[in-house]
């Protein structure tokens, strides 16, 4: 199997994403859904909005608060995007020099 995803086997073209996903994953309808851990996190992260707009509105009450925890979240979205990129390229760069390594040692064969 090539590591490269220029390249498939054949046959591999059109695996479903969501046959690679795990059994224990599910849409969810409503927040109600979620497992008891996760509305725990999600309850934490409400309290740190909330304490983030509190300040927002006591140091710059000219300002939208929530205009700007949106543009904030943005900024993250952004920089997670920009990372994911960077880790792609590297995977990239590491298939194709496995793909080359492999090519080579059967060529050698």
């Amino acid at each position: 199997m090539r590591l490269n995803p220029d390249f498939f086997e054949p046959g591999e073209e059109h695996i479903s994403f969501d046959d690679m996903l795990p059994d224990n994953h599910k849409l969810l309808n409503t927040l109600s859904d979620l497992p008891e851990n996760h509305r725990k996190e999600l309850e934490e992260v409400r309290s740190r909005i909330n304490e983030m707009l509190a300040h927002e509105e006591d140091t710059r009450p000219e300002r939208d608060g929530s205009v700007t925890y949106t543009a904030f979240q943005e900024l993250q979205i952004m920089m997670l995007q920009q990372e994911l990129r960077q880790v792609h390229a590297m995977l990239l760069m590491l298939a194709k020099a496995v793909d080359t390594k492999q090519d080579k040692r059967g060529e050698e064969e």
